[in-house]
């Protein structure tokens, strides 16, 4: 048996006004403050993904990637179209420490979102945006030592050398 309201209690309210729905499945009560937040997890319960990419690294508070693209990161398998006003990505999986919650969001981790960023930015911009982490120290210098390692969060080959080449100048030139 499932829990909560049945669809016809669902109806009944949107029909009254009670509820306002956010994205399909996910509805909230109509008074309630309406915030940034609110979006992201009404987006990610909508399509069972994380937020990531430009969307994780606001919401991690990095001013290097300025974007109101809204980004959300979904195991492979999921349906094909993007719902409105979001950008999927695929992934196989993520790892136990690759996803974390941060103001009750589900977001990819910041070590992570380096990885994802790596697809997309320039290398200047992943040094900043990497120099960005660790000086507000939301990453060690290790757990890049580490990931650049191993190879990343399987962004490819091309992203991997992107991000190894950005953390040796990091790791050799910066105060790190």
């Amino acid at each position: 048996m499932e829990q909560g309201i049945s669809d016809k209690q669902i109806r009944l309210r949107l029909k009254s006004g009670q509820f306002v729905r956010l994205r399909r499945g996910v509805y909230r009560v109509r008074g309630a403050p309406s915030t940034w937040e609110q979006t992201l997890l009404a987006a990610c319960l909508s399509t069972g993904g994380v937020v990531s990419h430009h969307t994780a690294c606001r919401l991690h508070e990095s001013a290097v990637v300025a974007s109101d693209q809204l980004t959300i990161t979904v195991r492979r398998g999921h349906k094909k179209a993007s719902p409105e006003g979001i950008h999927l990505h695929r992934t196989r999986s993520f790892a136990a420490d690759e996803t974390m919650e941060r103001r009750r969001v589900p977001v990819t981790s910041p070590l992570r979102t380096l990885s994802d960023m790596a697809m997309v930015l320039d290398e200047t911009l992943l040094l900043e945006l990497a120099t960005d982490f660790v000086g507000r120290r939301i990453v060690a210098a290790d757990q890049l030592r580490k990931q650049v390692a191993t190879g990343g969060a399987g962004s490819g080959q091309h992203c991997a050398r992107k991000l190894r080449k950005v953390v040796r100048r990091l790791l050799e030139d910066g105060p790190y």
